[in-house]
């Protein structure tokens, strides 16, 4: 058993996240922090053999109005040190357009900031359905969920 009494095995499928209404996910790797925080933790995973299940600059949101960010990995399935080139380039890609951005324009009223929390989550349901992190009822089902 895990914080907050929640049940948690051990996944293939790991997601990181900086967006608070997905941390209740099992398998979830929750950072306090923006998109680079989660495009640095991504890195440091594929260079210990994760890949890429989903795209790191998914949703044609441009990263300068883009606070949260939702990723799917797959656990390496062996114990040899591969390093998943496609993923790593995909991410080095990303840090460099994040990274470029000037992120002082960003709307931080509590409204945008909940817009934004939703619509990364919006974006990533149709991937937790695809691979069996969520069902579809719990799909529709997560706004319910309370946060806290």
């Amino acid at each position: 058993m895990d914080r907050g009494g929640i049940w948690r095995m051990s996944f293939f499928y790991e997601v990181v996240t900086n967006n608070p209404r997905l941390k209740h996910i099992a398998g979830c790797v929750y950072l306090e922090g923006c998109p680079l925080d989660v495009l640095a933790m991504l890195r440091d995973k594929v260079h210990d053999g994760y890949r890429l299940i989903s795209h790191p600059l998914t949703g044609n949101i441009p990263p300068g109005r883009r606070l949260y960010l939702t990723v799917l990995l797959a656990s390496s399935t062996s114990d040899d040190d591969f390093v998943d080139q496609e993923s790593l380039n995909l991410i080095e890609r990303a840090l460099e357009i994040y990274e470029r951005v000037d992120r002082n324009h960003i709307d931080l009223d509590p409204s945008s900031i909940e817009d934004m929390q939703f619509l990364d989550e919006q974006l990533m349901m149709p991937v937790f359905y695809q691979y069996g992190i969520l069902s579809i009822g719990r799909c529709t089902e997560i706004d319910r969920i309370e946060q806290g």
